[in-house]
């Protein structure tokens, strides 16, 4: 097969799907928008949110006698909903959030994993350099890609099941992290609405309507070694309004980098996101967007600490070279709303996914083959589609308010070809496994949720997910071939109470699941096809100095009926057996002034196979502490701290990872149209080891295999600067 010709192809449909995304974000931005002077009568548009509560804070306290309220028009009305400032929604457990823009918007963002840096005992770490997927670290499970926790943007569900490389594998380098609005959170599994994946918890994106500024930004970096290695990013947002009732939203995002590693990682990400938001009329609303995303890098994989050790190898290189990849993802998502009372509202999102990846990996070197290596591809060529649609209706009950909402999820993949193949420099000589994959599930859901005093709230829920796994075997052997069915019930249950002011105690339980590898499923008949999860959790949030001061804590556990997956990097089923975790969280956020704010927190787990052995990589404490300014003259700035504890690498815990910290610091000014920032990570140049495993390896010159530590060397010290522009007046100066 050739692979060069293959990329090739795939690039221009690429570049083609790109540049009728821009066509279709040029179109939009050449519609005449509502002239500026009009918005520039509407105060506050422009300000921050903090800018925003502060006057509506202020005119609060004025005098509202009778004789001086003035109502506001039906015209002025529609503006207000510019400017009003949303409440934050009641959570349903004390590690629960919802972390809005201005939180996370100081934040370096080198890529959308950044943004979950801002949720307490999330962290996120590279894998082997380039586009490939992240891992992430939350309640003692290290998700190697996602398989554990479930992540959505808007209602799309990001996590792709059965898939090449790893169960649940999650790479979010197609989102545009400006493009967000907020990050929903949702730790454990005591929600209704999120099914496979959500044991640990899941994360949810909102994209933003519109931006109240379009602008143009760029900037420019490096590496501190020896070596000369460029960061460029290019970003450009748009949002022209057409009127009260539409607006705009497109992106364009270019970003090069070359690596710290002997071998450059030549990674080239382009993104394009273009969202279009109709109000029909007072009663309905249409929401539609479409991204593109093309990515592809070289990777210097994970390297032996005993090479490094020795001195055979630089810390930076690699023993393949030809490691590396090539993804793109497509998607469109059409939202559609309608409340036809005040007691009624529907809701209805409909998305579709194209994805590719070919992903070059080389993990044992020459342990299987000691002439050509051990290298493998693994190729993921798929479509998905869906639905995310519910009711809801607003009730009174003897004399208190609920809600009970009715859901349904479906979604179908359909894989074809997934192939897992032998390969030296990038040239397949074998074929491991090559199958197609037909995989569906219907979810319907309740929630209720009731008040049942002024100081007690509950939220209960039931869901159904029906799974049907179909594998077609492409190779002669038809070993991976057959069908199953199976489905699974979860249960939650949730107590909110209330009795002090500003402060709410957490009481939650919830059953879930994750979702096996299709392969795994009609492969071994002693695999379990939706292993069942249990959890609970007791916490507390409040707030203390006149809000200044916000803590909580919770305590929490998750037992994992089966943790038995199917190893992509192996091509092999490998049973883990039943899990227990538990720990504890405590979360700070400290405001003594206006424009200073500290935040903090600390995680605790302890995490063991039900038979007592460690879990591998299973984080045991984590911690991240900061501090941030954002002043009225334009002046902001962040530095925070990220430390992760060893961790126990093999069953035993005789063989230990080594910790991670890392500091990094992010400081912009504004002044008029033209903003200046520079972003520092690693600013203390610590020689951090991103991911870490231990397994048996054999290089080219040892005589046995050897078990060691294998791990991909974080980012050493690297800045960059770079201007935001803003187009203030752009579209009014032009008459668009």
């Amino acid at each position: 097969m050739d692979f060069n010709k293959t990329g090739c192809t795939r690039q221009r449909i690429s570049f083609a799907f790109l540049s009728i995304t821009v066509s279709i974000l040029f179109l939009c931005t050449t519609v005449k928008a509502q002239e500026l002077s009009n918005l520039q009568g509407l105060p506050g548009l422009a300000l921050s949110e903090e800018e925003k509560e502060e006057i509506l804070e202020e005119e609060s306290e004025e005098d509202t006698s009778a004789t001086d309220v003035e109502f506001p028009t039906e015209e002025e009305a529609k503006r207000l909903k510019e400017i009003i400032v949303e409440e934050r929604k009641p959570v349903t457990a004390a590690s629960s959030k919802e972390v809005r823009e201005r939180d996370f918007r100081l934040l370096i963002k080198n890529k959308p994993a950044d943004l979950l840096r801002i949720i307490p005992g999330l962290i996120t770490v590279q894998h082997t350099g380039g586009g490939k997927a992240d891992q992430y670290f939350l309640r003692g499970f290290d998700n190697d890609h996602g398989t554990d926790i479930a992540f959505f943007i808007d209602k799309l569900p990001i996590n792709l099941r059965s898939h090449a490389h790893g169960q649940g594998y999650t790479d979010l380098h197609f989102i545009i992290p400006e493009t967000i609005d907020l990050v929903e959170v949702y730790k454990g599994n005591y929600y209704p609405q999120f099914g496979d994946f959500d044991n640990a918890g899941a994360v949810r994106f909102k994209t933003k309507d519109y931006v109240p500024e379009s602008y143009v930004q760029g900037s420019a970096g490096l590496y501190a070694i020896d070596r000369f290695r460029p960061i460029a990013r290019g970003l450009t947002l748009l949002s022209p309004i057409v009127n009260d009732d539409i607006k705009t939203l497109g992106a364009l995002e270019l970003w090069y980098d070359q690596g710290p590693f002997v071998n450059e990682n030549d990674y080239k990400r382009i993104n394009g996101f273009g969202k279009l938001t109709w109000d029909l009329s007072d009663e309905s609303q249409l929401q539609l967007w479409g991204s593109a995303y093309y990515a592809d890098w070289d990777a210097s994989g994970l390297i032996p600490l005993r090479a490094v050790e020795s001195g055979q190898l630089d810390r930076f290189g690699s023993i393949d070279s030809s490691e590396g990849g090539e993804t793109q993802r497509y998607n469109a998502y059409l939202r559609f709303t309608y409340s036809s009372t005040d007691t009624d509202f529907f809701e209805s999102d409909w998305y579709f996914t194209y994805y590719t990846l070919d992903l070059f990996s080389n993990f044992t070197f020459f342990l299987e083959n000691p002439i050509e290596g051990d290298g493998i591809v693994q190729r993921d060529n798929r479509f998905y589609y869906g639905t995310d649609t519910r009711y809801n209706r607003f009730f009174n009950l003897f004399g208190r308010d609920g809600i009970l909402t009715l859901g349904i999820q479906g979604r179908a993949d359909y894989i074809s070809p997934l192939v897992l193949a032998n390969q030296t420099e990038r040239r397949q000589t074998s074929t491991i496994n090559n199958v197609d994959i037909y995989e569906i599930s219907l979810s319907p859901w309740v929630e209720l949720e009731y008040n049942l005093s002024d100081w007690a709230r509950t939220v209960v829920g039931l869901r159904w997910d029906i799974y049907h796994f179909d594998v077609d075997d492409n190779l002669e052997s038809r070993a991976l071939q057959g069908e199953e069915t199976d489905s699974i019930v979860s249960y939650k249950a949730n107590l909110i109470l209330s009795p002090l002011k500003n402060t709410e105690f957490y009481f939650n339980f919830g059953t879930g699941f994750h979702s096996n590898d299709a392969r795994v499923v009609v492969g071994d008949p002693s695999a379990r096809a939706l292993p069942r999860s249990i959890g609970w959790e007791v916490g507390a949030r409040t707030q203390l100095l006149n809000n200044r001061l916000d803590l909580a804590g919770a305590f929490w556990f998750i037992y994992l009926q089966s943790e038995l997956i199917f190893v992509g990097d192996a091509g092999e089923f490998e049973p883990r057996g039943s899990t227990r975790r538990y720990g504890g969280e405590l979360e700070a956020r400290y405001a003594p002034l206006d424009w200073l704010y500290f935040f903090g927190d600390l995680n605790l787990v302890h995490a063991r196979f039900t038979n007592g052995d460690r879990i591998p990589l299973a984080p045991t404490f984590t911690s991240r502490v900061g501090a941030a300014i954002q002043t009225k003259f334009g002046l902001q700035g962040i530095i925070d701290y990220v430390f992760i504890a060893e961790r126990p690498a093999d069953e035993s815990g005789s063989v230990e990872t080594d910790s991670y910290n890392r500091v990094d610091a992010a400081f912009s000014y504004r002044y008029k149209d033209w903003e200046f920032f520079v972003l520092i990570e690693n600013l203390f140049d610590t020689n951090n080891r991103d991911s870490q495993f231990f397994f048996e390896s054999r290089l080219r010159d040892e005589p046995e295999p050897v078990e060691d530590i294998h791990f991909t060397p974080g980012n050493p010290l690297n800045f960059r600067v770079g201007v935001t522009y803003y187009l203030a007046g752009l579209f009014d100066r032009f008459k668009l």
